[in-house]
């Protein structure tokens, strides 16, 4: 049996990007090395179809552009299998660590244990594109974010009356008291210059937002996620995108240990240590999560009500709503696995969110999914989510009024 792995590394002054092969093979019970070949990642393909055996599969340690290296390989047919880095926490000494050591002890690892060996869900391409939507309307928004704050720094050391909350009319407005104050011409070309900033990033965070509206409205999957308290249309993007296949969670235990709200086991014997929240999982997805339990918890649905019961109880903010956030997660997996709705209870919050979903995308995008009006489409997803369900009860009032 044959066994190979590609492990690579940035050096400083050095390019193109190093890159090194390390080919294995199996002999009874022994393992022994068969050559190591140096080359760059340019000429990845070339050097692999040139030395390495047609049969002889690859492993890589999970890092930034491991993703890629697979994708390429899987293109000229020598499919890759992605690990988890910390396959080599167990192997490697810590005065001998470098790729090339690395990478024979990934391989090795992979020969002994083999399937036992945790690998890396591997996103498709449209789910890798989806992915680098997310990351660029995020960096787009933190570098608004920044940006705004440097331009509020610039106005409070010179006096300028701008609002704390940066818009197109105030930038120009900067613009426009730099220019007439002769103490600030001088520094003219630094208002510009942080004001263009901020509106690149604002021009790259809208164009991504809107295609992310126009994904969540074609997508099923993201549109019946708007039934969660707290998640909208960006949210709802993220957990598809980094989901994908929900059906590769076979419960939601392992859904919500994928996000990282699982608690951690810190136990020897009969004693056992504080437990917490895992350090592990996606921060990206944890992140909007908790951001969605805070949302909901401004609201007046039902787990908005038991979270506030336990903070009345005297529980902690951060526990309470990083429980919330957990029940959410759960609550997507079985949105996503198509579990019907077991109530009414969300549907408001949820016709809201389809009006406003179907306002953003725009009447032509409404007409093109066969919808006469927003108000249909609406209509239409409503019917889907909650439709085997009994209709409510007419309030008192609307029966006088009917009456």
């Amino acid at each position: 049996m044959w066994e190979s792995d590609i492990s690579w590394t940035k050096k400083k002054r050095q390019l193109p990007l190093p890159t090194l092969l390390c080919h294995l093979r199996r002999v009874g019970d022994a393992i022994e090395k068969v050559r190591t070949v140096h080359t760059t990642l340019g000429a990845l393909e070339t050097t692999y179809l040139a030395q390495m055996p047609a049969d002889v599969p690859t492993v890589l340690e999970a890092s930034s552009n491991s993703f890629d290296i697979a994708r390429r390989l899987a293109d000229i047919g020598r499919p890759a299998k992605v690990l988890c880095s910390d396959v080599l926490s167990g192997l490697s000494r810590q005065d001998r660590v470098n790729d090339r050591i690395d990478a024979e002890n990934l391989a090795r690892a992979f020969l002994r244990y083999g399937s036992e060996l945790r690998t890396v869900f591997q996103p498709s391409p449209l789910g890798t594109v989806r992915r680098e939507t997310f990351f660029t309307y995020r960096d787009a928004r933190k570098d608004q974010t920044r940006c705004a704050n440097r331009i509020w720094s610039f106005c409070c050391r010179h006096g300028l009356d701008v609002d704390r909350r940066i818009t197109e009319r105030r930038c120009r407005d900067l613009l426009a008291q730099t220019a007439a104050r002769d103490g600030l011409r001088p520094f003219a070309g630094r208002a510009k210059g942080l004001v263009e900033a901020w509106r690149q990033a604002a021009r790259t965070a809208k164009a991504c937002q809107k295609a992310i509206e126009r994904e969540v409205f074609a997508d099923p999957d993201m549109t019946r996620l708007q039934q969660v308290p707290g998640i909208r249309f960006i949210g709802a993007f993220a957990i598809v995108a980094f989901a994908e296949d929900i059906r590769r969670f076979g419960n939601s235990k392992k859904f919500v240990s994928y996000i990282g709200f699982n608690p951690t086991v810190n136990a020897s014997g009969e004693k056992e240590g504080r437990r917490s929240v895992s350090r592990y999982g996606r921060a990206d997805l944890k992140a909007i999560f908790v951001e969605g339990a805070q949302s909901a918890l401004r609201t007046d649905s039902p787990m908005a009500r038991w979270a506030k019961h336990l903070l009345a109880k005297g529980k902690a903010w951060n526990v309470v709503v990083c429980t919330l956030a957990r029940k959410l997660a759960v609550l997507c997996w079985h949105i996503l696995m198509g579990h019907p709705a077991p109530d009414r209870e969300r549907q408001p919050a949820t016709t809201l969110k389809l009006d406003r979903l179907a306002r953003c995308v725009g009447q032509s995008t409404v007409r093109a999914a066969g919808y006469a009006s927003a108000s249909e489409y609406v209509s239409s997803a409503t019917l889907r989510f909650y439709g085997h369900l009994p209709e409510p009860p007419t309030p008192p009032e609307k029966l006088s009024e009917t009456a």
